[in-house]
């Protein structure tokens, strides 16, 4: 069985205890409009197009009729593009794709490299994504062999799958990174394109098996940096005994940019901010309703 992979970020100190590798699985049924990384929500191989690398040699018009300038800009007809590759072969970088085949043991191979990284810093794999759950039986099979290896396994998700999909695969998992993006069902839909009630429902069920759980919260300036959201996180986390940590995550500007790799417009208009500022707000209005570590993740 193979699977579509955007990456494999090998010694990575912020998704999980100890150093890690963390395997980013390509697909996503959230659509989040402030995704820092938009390349790994599309199931399928993608062409991307990073205008900042390109010397104006001109050699992809030659072989695909489906590039072209308009004003002056380069762009590519993505409807009729087949990624055949043939730019991709005489561009000089600024043309590739993102997503590619692997299968389970060619995964396994990859991340045993580090094995002695992760043995002396107690750290070991993280799957991420994209969403994990986007192919189960992969993930499921992923994750047995992965333990069959004595890998200690943090498993990223957003949480939006059916529970026998989680259930299946929770006797393999050491540590859950638990996605929580927005706690208003309506501003959840609207930012993500779906209810998170499916989303805080597994979180429950899971936490009822007493497998332990990081809450990971995105911070959005402008969207859910609410004081109410804060808030809720804090009373969530606090009716599950098993929620070990909170860890804010801060908004990655970096990946606006990606979408116009892709031929996509980046809808938000997120106002300048101070990180640092961010991260201790919420972590002092967190704090005021919840016991449990919080953290910048």
């Amino acid at each position: 069985m193979k699977q579509l992979i955007f990456n494999i970020q090998r010694l990575c100190l912020n998704d999980g205890p100890g150093i890690r590798s963390v395997v980013f699985i390509k697909g996503c049924p959230l659509k989040c409009k402030w995704c820092h990384n938009p390349e790994s929500q599309n199931i399928k191989k993608e062409l991307i197009f990073n205008n900042k690398k390109c010397i104006d040699c001109n050699r992809c018009f030659d072989v695909c009729n489906n590039h072209y300038l308009e004003n002056n800009i380069h762009k590519i007809n993505r409807e009729k593009c087949t990624l055949c590759g043939k730019c991709i072969d005489v561009c000089n970088g600024a043309l590739e794709f993102i997503g590619f085949e692997k299968n389970i043991d060619m995964i396994i191979n990859e991340l045993m490299k580090d094995k002695d990284f992760y043995n002396n810093s107690n750290g070991g794999i993280t799957i991420s994504g994209g969403e994990p759950f986007i192919n189960p039986i992969f993930l499921k099979d992923l994750l047995y062999k992965a333990k069959k290896n004595n890998l200690h396994i943090c498993l990223e998700t957003s949480g939006y799958t059916a529970w026998d999909n989680i259930e299946s695969i929770m006797d393999y998992v050491d540590l859950f990174l638990w996605d929580l993006k927005e706690t208003d069902d309506i501003l959840h839909k609207k930012y993500t394109g779906v209810s998170n009630d499916l989303i805080i429902n597994n979180l429950y069920k899971l936490n009822k098996k007493q497998k332990k759980i990081i809450l990971r919260c995105i911070i959005i300036p402008s969207i859910n940096d609410r004081d109410d959201h804060l808030k809720r996180i804090a009373e969530i986390a606090n009716d599950l005994e098993n929620v070990i940590e909170i860890n804010i995550e801060p908004y990655n500007s970096l990946g606006e940019f990606k979408y116009e790799t892709l031929g996509k417009k980046y809808e938000l208009n997120i106002p300048k901010y101070n990180e640092q500022e961010l991260i201790n707000k919420c972590q002092e209005i967190i704090n005021k309703y919840t016991t449990k570590k919080v953290k910048k993740a």
